[in-house]
């Protein structure tokens, strides 16, 4: 190997590209950065491995965390991280380190892997082997665990949705299920704790009543939710890239200001739109306020995400003044985060709050200067 191309490996991009390819023998010191339509990892990253694209697969050495999010992700070897990863499919045959937390419609974890701390997941279908040397807790509709497990395992099943352990699971503390139905405890598997059920309350609101009689996973609406989102902000960036630009900046620069506004629009615009409603000539223009409305929060979250990307991306671009931030990678890139972000318990809701009346603030505060100059 030469050193030629350790340092050539070396550079981040972090350009949209179709196919990203790292050779079994390229090391990089440093973090990997990439966004693309393919991206194959296989060589030695001493550093954080940070990718989104259609399909994914890591088969490194990796001295920190590799996050990821794709329609199909991969990850092998050995990690000495976490592991954060959303997509369609997720497969895991690698040595963790740390903690890993997986969000997708199928999960599977082979018997060869091995995760030194605690599993998270969410998902459609999971299918969890190997050693997880902490807890495990999810969501999933099915589940069906034959691993060792350190700790504890928690898990909330959908309505009609089955657990299952099999040996040969061994789990050394309590097996603790939410759902309808009793988990299914094959002979041979070993819980050395409790099996406890929790209080399962069907949700009768409508829209869940919907999903649960379709058959549809939160999980796999949190999906959609995200990859919705990724397209519009496709759309946003190529076709609006300066305006995406000042909004950005907006945020960057007036962030004060931004929140402030952002929470008097919050609360100002619904106001008015029902004043309006009140009176008969007034409900057109009502309605066409609380779309506009809507819009605006919607595409609030594609640049909050498009600020979170940028400053990801600006932090790890070794030459800081010649070669811009790509946009299109920073807006997946950040989107994909702020959305791990918002479904984290206690925290989300929080997260999203804060980033969507600074994104709505500085949105409507951009839009309002831009008609001014251009009376």
């Amino acid at each position: 190997m030469t050193l030629a191309k350790i340092s050539k490996a070396a550079d981040i991009s972090a350009n949209l590209q179709k196919n990203v390819y790292v050779e079994s023998d390229e090391v990089i010191n440093d973090n990997f950065v990439q966004v693309g339509e393919t991206i194959d990892v296989n060589g030695t990253i001493n550093g954080d491995i940070m990718v989104v694209g259609g399909t994914i697969n890591i088969n490194s050495d990796v001295q920190g965390d590799v996050l990821a999010a794709g329609g199909t992700v991969t990850v092998k070897g050995n990690i000495a991280g976490n592991v954060r990863v959303v997509g369609g499919t997720i497969t895991i045959d690698a040595k963790i380190g740390k903690n890993a937390s997986l969000f997708g419609g199928t999960i599977s974890i082979s018997e060869d892997s091995s995760i030194g701390w605690s599993l998270g997941f969410g998902s459609g279908t999971a299918e969890i082997q190997g050693l997880v040397g902490g807890h495990v807790d999810g969501g999933a509709g099915q589940t069906r665990i034959s691993a060792k497990v350190g700790g504890n395992v928690n898990i909330r099943s959908e309505e009609d949705g089955i657990i299952t352990i099999s040996p040969p699971a061994e789990i050394n503390g309590n097996l603790t299920y939410k759902g309808a139905q009793e988990p299914i405890i094959n002979n041979g598997s070993k819980i050395k704790g409790e099996v406890i059920q929790k209080a399962y309350l069907m949700n009768t609101a409508p829209a869940r009543s919907i999903l649960d009689f379709l058959g549809i996973s939160i999980w796999f609406l949190r999906l959609i939710k995200l990859f919705g989102l990724l397209v519009v902000g496709l759309v946003i960036i190529s076709f609006f890239k300066k305006a995406s630009i000042t909004v950005m900046e907006q945020m960057k620069n007036n962030s004060v200001k931004s929140l402030g506004w952002g929470i008097v629009y919050l609360i100002i615009i619904p106001i008015i739109a029902l004043i309006l409603s009140l009176t008969i000539i007034g409900i057109p223009l009502a309605l066409i306020i609380i779309a506009l409305y809507t819009i605006a929060l919607y595409l609030g979250k594609v640049f909050i995400g498009l600020l979170i990307g940028y400053w990801i991306l600006q932090y790890f671009k070794k030459d800081k003044k010649d070669k811009p931030v790509p946009l299109m990678g920073a807006m997946i890139l950040g989107i994909v985060l702020y959305t791990i972000l918002t479904i984290i318990p206690y925290l989300g809701w929080l997260v999203s709050f804060v980033g969507t009346i600074w994104a709505l603030g500085a949105l409507l505060e951009s839009t309002k200067k831009y008609l001014k100059e251009n009376k």
